[in-house]
């Protein structure tokens, strides 16, 4: 067959292929999505495995090394270390649960307690407010026009959730359901990771040309570079913004201030918005508590936020990432459009790893430019 003739058949083939994808582009997704939530707990498993994987080979190859040189002994380096290492996760969380999650239950039992004196309080200012208000007629009359509107629509938005529990409900023990099974993966995938890897590499080998083998190759590096630097970074950072804060507010005699360093430092994950989000809660809190040191506390968070923005994040995470402020703002928003939650937390390490793909491609083609 002439290589013009079967040129033409490829890309009529795949002309034909794309335009019965773009018809039915809805049942596509639909499918994707069906075949996402079937694999949910195998990307959980992959998850928990790529996040254990640097603890278990420090384990299996610096502290284990050296006892299992012996050749009845190596065989068992590889499930002494598995187990080393989920019983760590386990101590970990075990620890959390017996120190953290007593604590955080007593401020909340304290908040719920307090409760009743808290609403007094802001009742009385929001009283004087209202009096202050009432002498300015316009303000006022507007005020309580965007209120009523408020109103109607939580009014709605709660009626119209409650049909949901049960669907809440269901989601959540599904949830708990796949993260089992996902630690279970992820044991078998630390297990067998070198056998994968041998066996992903001979199939890329085999069906793969030689220089796209070594591009791909180059990617996933690339890619694994990219992720570790990112995620590490995050929880790091993450951490030592939730111990600041700690700090911060036990020295200033802030009200519960494990509960919204708690609150500040798991929203403080997601990138950029994340701060945000969480200082909303925690200064509810805090103005409900004691409303003198309300601002106080908006401050600390500015300060903290300015802390970590110029001096924690970029000794953490490096330059790995890459990307101004401009591109991670872009990478957020179009990750959350398209993929949700999941879409902001991974976002920008995606979206580093294709910027620095392009301009590396970009580089190599003004190369072959200035060469001619």
């Amino acid at each position: 067959m002439p290589a013009t003739l079967k040129n033409n058949l490829l890309t009529a083939t795949y002309s034909i292929i794309l335009f019965f994808l773009l018809l039915h582009i809805a049942k596509l997704f639909q499918a994707l999505g069906i075949l996402f939530s079937v694999l949910t707990p195998f990307f959980i498993g992959f998850l928990f495995a790529y996040l254990l994987d640097g603890l278990y080979t420090r384990i299996r190859e610096r502290l284990l090394s050296s006892f299992c040189k012996r050749k009845f002994l190596s065989k068992l380096q590889k499930p002494l270390a598995l187990f080393m290492t989920y019983f760590i996760l386990l101590l970990a969380a075990g620890l959390f649960v017996y120190l953290i999650i007593p604590q955080l239950m007593e401020s909340m039992q304290t908040l719920v307690n307090n409760l009743p004196s808290y609403l007094d309080s802001l009742q009385s200012m929001t009283g004087r407010l209202h009096r202050f208000l009432q002498s300015n007629a316009g303000i006022y009359a507007h005020l309580e026009k965007w209120g009523t509107k408020l109103s109607e629509s939580l009014n709605a938005s709660f009626s119209s959730s409650l049909p949901q529990v049960y669907g809440m409900t269901k989601t959540f023990a599904t949830s708990v359901f796949n993260v089992l099974i996902g630690i279970i993966v992820s044991a078998y995938l630390l297990s067998e990771k070198e056998r994968l890897k041998l066996q992903v590499k001979k199939l890329s080998c085999a069906l793969l040309p030689q220089k796209i083998h070594h591009k791909a190759t180059c990617m996933v590096q690339l890619t694994d570079c990219v992720f570790s630097s990112f995620v590490r970074g995050q929880l790091i950072d993450s951490l030592i913004i939730a111990c600041l804060t700690f700090l911060g507010m036990w020295i200033f005699r802030m009200p519960y201030p494990l509960l919204n360093s708690t609150i500040i430092g798991i929203t403080n994950i997601i990138p950029i918005f994340g701060p945000f989000i969480g200082a909303v809660p925690a200064f509810f809190i805090v103005l409900m508590a004691q409303p003198s040191k309300a601002l106080w506390f908006l401050l600390l968070i500015f300060i903290l936020q300015q802390i970590e923005g110029n001096l924690i994040a970029p000794k953490i995470v490096g330059n790995s990432i890459g990307l101004s402020g401009l591109w991670v703002i872009f990478a957020i928003t179009v990750g959350g459009g398209l993929f949700g939650f999941m879409g902001v937390l991974i976002g920008i390490p995606v979206f580093a790893v294709l910027y620095k793909l392009v301009g590396t491609a970009v580089n190599q083609r003004l190369e072959k430019t200035k060469r001619k």
